[in-house]
């Protein structure tokens, strides 16, 4: 980008050059006249009517009087020793599309960090979650586990129970 702008740069500067060449050779040069005359000031007396705002028509008649000796505006050809070719304008044109193009990876690639940010906090959150779930996983087998276990040792203690009423109460038949 840089090497493309010294390029324009260098072409307006010899373009400049060859202007002042060819002044100094003589040549004469299409353009504003070395002096231009400016139309007179309005002094600070001068009301607001007749300031072109239908007084008296001073304003009007010297506008006419300075486009009359002046030769009127021309068109201005400052730039008119420099031009380009069509390779150069087609240069501009490429390296102005790829400083585009490179804004809008940059703006793409910001993108692309946030929602890669956004997946590295999603993934974390979800890890987070499984082992969450496969820990209250294991807490529910180990309280299952537990639950069974106490209802054996119940089942067990009721036939324990059982079976020593059934003998106390023989015991009590018996005397």
């Amino acid at each position: 980008m840089n090497r493309i702008i010294s390029q324009h740069f260098e072409e307006a500067n010899r373009g400049l050059q060859r202007q002042h060449n060819e002044v100094g050779r003589g040549h004469v040069l299409q353009g504003p006249p070395p002096h231009v005359q400016l139309p007179p000031l309005r002094g600070e007396s001068v009301s607001a009517g007749s300031a072109g705002l239908g007084g008296s028509g001073t304003f009007e008649k010297e506008r006419i009087s300075w486009l009359q000796s002046s030769g009127g505006l021309q068109h201005s050809r400052s730039l008119g020793s420099l031009e380009f070719t069509r390779e150069q304008v087609s240069l501009g044109l490429e390296a102005n599309s790829y400083e585009k193009a490179l804004q809008d990876n940059s703006k793409l690639s910001r993108k692309v960090r946030a929602l890669q940010d956004q997946l590295a906090i999603t993934s974390a959150k979800k890890d987070a979650f499984m082992a969450q779930a496969q820990r209250l996983e294991k807490e529910f087998k180990k309280g299952r586990d537990q639950s069974d276990t106490l209802q054996k040792d119940l089942l067990e203690a009721k036939r324990e129970i059982g079976q020593l009423s059934k003998e106390s109460s023989e015991a009590m038949g018996m005397m």
